[in-house]
């Protein structure tokens, strides 16, 4: 399971990079969610179902929640700048896994 975070975590540095003006928009904006948000997750179920775990759909959605719960926090240390950005884009990461 952490390879999976592991992975979003790297999906997000990468599109940081790659897609930087997106990003700034994302995090000034809150309607751009829906602009720029498809592609991101899609990317998060491509990551997720490649690296899920053989177990993954056994997991209780306590589980999985308790998991994830400190993803924002860590998500929020990596570009203190962006940090709306990175609740988005942490929240869409719970969501595609509960999902």
């Amino acid at each position: 399971f952490n390879k999976v975070l592991y992975m979003a975590t790297m999906n997000y540095k990468t599109y940081l990079t790659v897609n930087s003006m997106n990003a700034k928009f994302f995090n000034r904006f809150s309607f751009t969610t829906k602009i720029f948000s498809r592609r991101i997750r899609q990317t998060l179920s491509d990551i997720i179902r490649w690296n899920v775990p053989e177990d993954f759909e056994e997991r209780s959605i306590e589980r999985i929640t308790q998991l994830t719960s400190s993803y924002e926090d860590y998500m929020l240390t990596q570009i203190p700048t962006l940090s709306k950005f990175a609740r988005r884009y942490a929240d869409m990461v719970k969501k595609v896994l509960l999902g």
